[in-house]
């Protein structure tokens, strides 16, 4: 070693000892005031959720208990008066610390919500820890049951957040846990029975152990059970109980079937089960289990399996592997439920062939992803890399037995049917809608971000960028990660850069790549639609648009029946109200082609939806109404076609007379009633009216009971784009509804390349007219 070596490293040994040592006399110097401030925080929480306390008595907690605290409260005189508990559950976002003070009655005093590390979403989930949510528990006694929208509310209800289904119940759960471990210091609880955080609440078992330990028998659930129903709630049942008898505590997960979609309720189980154990043998029961992570697994036919949470469930992947080479690979099964059109195009060969003969490990940059199904895409990916960790491990992998049923894989983690993919607040968004160009030059898009629809504007120059502009009214990605999108200093990178931009081209926002991915995803519609030289697109339908569809009068027993409807998420959404005057009598929300989405949209036809709005008088907005959760689109779709209704009856000089036979109404032409052919033809004629790209479109149909003999589109008022729209008048279109029976949906028929609204109009039209002729 040279002497000048030596000189230069000895200074720098000095400096890093003596920063050393400084760190360490800081760390000294404030540990004891942190430490300080920590238990003063605790003191001052525990005072403010059992206010008639004045001292408080730590008290031993069992193990297995899941609590990770318990205070009794006592007064100035030295009586008990309480208790302060606390929790920790995971929400959405990760550990959710929940405190609890309880009077001695059972009677709830105060809840806190946070802790360090809560990263619960902002405006959704954060919202947990604001007076406004935690202030309905004060007074009242657990079990309690969180509900949602219109469910019947009680004094056992909680309402849960709009949007924060999984942090609500998270919460919730965890406060009827505190409350239920309280409510057993009592002395009233037995041995035999023990409580676990399951995904909606406290779990609970009991049971009997025989001569030799094991389980002789078992009751799960109590008054707290409030396990998902369809998941969870299957707990209850013998099929699962059952398989329990006879086995030796302490258990594993890995012992028993777990519920498939139930994983976190299945856990809760095991982990009581070997709570009562601990309480009646006196041994200390294992560690909690924790909720078993998505793993690949090799099975007998020489193909690896995984899933992973794509936006409409579990997106199963098969891979066949030479080494580390993709020789085979199937994407989905019978649980796969991604968006027709979008998600669902992972199934297609267009996208599998493409990972054929690809090295492992991949990333996004490998492959193309699915247009508009980021998340969709990830989930794939996600799986891949599952099998790629699993089959890289020093772990021999024995192969097992080919999954009966096809490839079903179970579902990794316990359903939510609020919960949105990637574990985000279901948002029901509108499928991306093709490139626009404005007559101001600039081209817009929008791809499905993390927390809804993110826009895209750029100025192009040929094909290269000039500016970009993210975001707009619906915009709303995580403040501090995604939102990191709309600032310059990721826009700008996008300047200059010629189309198509990918990944690689950029530097993606660190913690957000479902953003990042949706800018590009919308970058490159602007990109698809520009290199064809596509015409300016017609502007997407907004609620802002104001009515846009005639109505239909009918005779009715209890007033006058109006039919419209307004472009919801999937389609259509038809709307039906029987009004006495302008108050409602009656409604009714579906249609042929009502496609809204299962468990979201889908709802808008529920009693629970349509009765909130019986009795009330037009016009009907948003803030006198209870909104679908997870389905904005559809909401404003029934709200925008139960304003199309009040436009049209308010400013009638009359209300309809009840006709004896149906009638569709349209503006640009006289209602055409059915009237009686020559004898020996049922042929009827009708006509209806609906808002188009430039104006109203007009159909006129005449029918054979319900099947299409002839049909002639346009009217006075027809003003469709030429070259565009104006083609819904050509035999070209035409002719394809001929001989087709009533109802017609956008899968029968070729659309207008170029006029999406147009066709839609027609098909709305024709809608109107099968709801009056059937």
């Amino acid at each position: 070693m040279s002497k000048k070596y030596l000189r230069d490293l000895v200074p720098l040994i000095v400096i890093c000892l003596i920063s050393a040592l400084l760190l360490a006399s800081f760390n000294l110097f404030t540990r004891g005031p942190i430490a300080e401030n920590t238990l003063r925080t605790a003191q001052e929480t525990r005072s403010r959720m059992l206010a008639a306390a004045t001292d408080f008595e730590s008290m031993e907690l069992p193990e297995g208990s899941g609590m990770d605290s318990c205070y009794q409260g006592i007064d100035a005189s030295g009586e008990p008066v309480g208790y302060v508990i606390q929790t920790t559950v995971n929400g959405y976002g990760g550990e959710v610390v929940v405190t609890l003070g309880m009077d001695t009655d059972g009677v709830i005093t105060g809840v806190d919500v946070g802790g360090e590390n809560f990263s619960e979403t902002a405006g959704l989930g954060a919202l947990a820890k604001e007076p406004a949510f935690t202030s309905q528990y004060i007074g009242k006694k657990v079990p309690l049951k969180l509900v949602k929208g219109n469910e019947p509310k009680g004094e056992d209800t909680i309402d849960a957040i709009s949007g924060a289904t999984r942090t609500s119940s998270a919460v919730n759960g965890g406060i009827n846990l505190a409350g239920k471990y309280i409510a057993d210091l009592s002395g009233t609880s037995s041995p035999n029975t023990a409580s676990a955080q399951g995904f909606g609440g406290p779990v609970a078992v009991t049971l009997e152990l025989d001569g030799e330990g094991a389980i002789s028998s078992i009751v799960i659930g109590d008054d707290y059970f409030n396990e998902t129903e369809g998941y969870g709630k299957r707990a209850l049942e013998e099929a699962f109980s059952a398989q329990f008898i006879g086995k030796k505590p302490p258990l594993a997960l890995s012992d028993i079937d777990a519920l498939s979609g139930a994983t976190v309720t299945s856990t809760a189980v095991v982990n009581a089960i070997n709570t009562v154990y601990g309480q009646l043998t006196g041994e200390a029961a294992p560690a909690p289990a924790e909720e078993a992570a998505p793993k690949a697994l090799f099975y007998e036919d020489g193909a690896w399996r995984a899933s992973s949470k794509g936006f409409g469930g579990p997106v199963a992947v098969k891979l066949v592997l030479d080494g580390e080479t993709i020789q085979e690979i199937e994407i989905g099964d019978a649980e796969f439920n991604e968006t027709e059109g979008f998600g669902a195009k992972a199934k297609e060969p267009a996208f599998q062939e493409q990972f054929v003969g690809k090295t492992l490990p991949l990333t996004a940059g490998d492959i193309d992803a699915v247009s508009g199904a980021t998340i969709t895409t990830t989930a794939v990916l996600d799986a891949i890399d599952q099998i790629y960790q699993a089959a890289t491990d020093d772990v021999a992998d024995e192969p097992q037995p080919v999954p009966a049923g096809a490839d079903a894989v179970p579902a990794s983690a316990e359903a939510d049917a609020d919960a949105p993919a990637d574990g985000a607040t279901p948002v029901d968004v509108e499928a991306p809608a093709a490139a626009m160009l404005g007559e101001d030059g600039v081209w817009t898009a929008s791809a499905q971000g993390f927390g809804g629809p993110v826009a895209v504007k750029l100025t192009l120059d040929g094909m290269t960028i000039k500016t970009m502009e993210v975001g707009d009214d619906s915009f709303a990605e995580t403040p501090g990660l995604g939102a990191k999108a709309q600032e310059a200093d990721f826009t700008s990178q996008f300047v200059g850069k010629t189309l198509p931009v990918t990944s690689g081209d950029i530097d993606a926002i660190s913690g957000a790549t479902i953003t990042t991915n949706a800018v590009l995803d919308a970058v490159d519609q602007i990109y698809q639609a520009a290199s064809t030289e596509a015409p300016v697109a017609e502007p997407a339908a907004s609620t802002a648009d104001g009515p846009t569809a005639e109505l239909a009068a009918v005779a009715s027993a209890e007033g006058t029946d109006w039919f419209a409807s307004y472009k919801g998420f999937g389609g259509p959404v038809s709307v039906r109200l029987t009004l006495d005057g302008l108050a409602i009598k009656a409604m009714e929300v579906g249609g042929a082609s009502f496609a809204e989405t299962p468990g979201l949209g889908a709802k808008a036809t529920e009693p629970e939806f349509t009765n909130q709005f019986v009795g009330k008088t037009l016009p009907v907005t948003a803030d006198d109404i209870d909104a679908i959760s997870g389905a904005t689109i559809t909401t404003n779709a029934v709200l925008g076609a139960v304003d199309m209704i009040y436009q049209a009856a308010s400013v009638s000089d009359a209300m309809p007379e009840p006709t004896a036979e149906p009638a569709a109404k349209t503006s640009a032409e006289p209602t055409a009633v059915p009237v009686a052919a020559p004898t020996g033809n049922e042929e009827t004629t009708w006509s209806a009216s609906y808002k188009g790209f430039a104006g109203p479109v007009s159909v006129r149909l005449t029918l054979d009971g319900l099947t299409i003999k002839a049909i002639v589109v346009g009217g006075n008022s027809f003003c469709e784009t030429e070259g565009l729209g104006a083609n819904a008048q050509e035999p070209e279109f035409t002719s394809q509804f001929i001989g087709k029976t009533l109802p017609v949906t956008a899968a029968d028929i070729d659309g207008i390349s170029g006029a999406t609204i147009t066709t839609t109009a027609v098909l709305n039209a024709i809608d109107m007219i099968y709801q009056a002729a059937k």
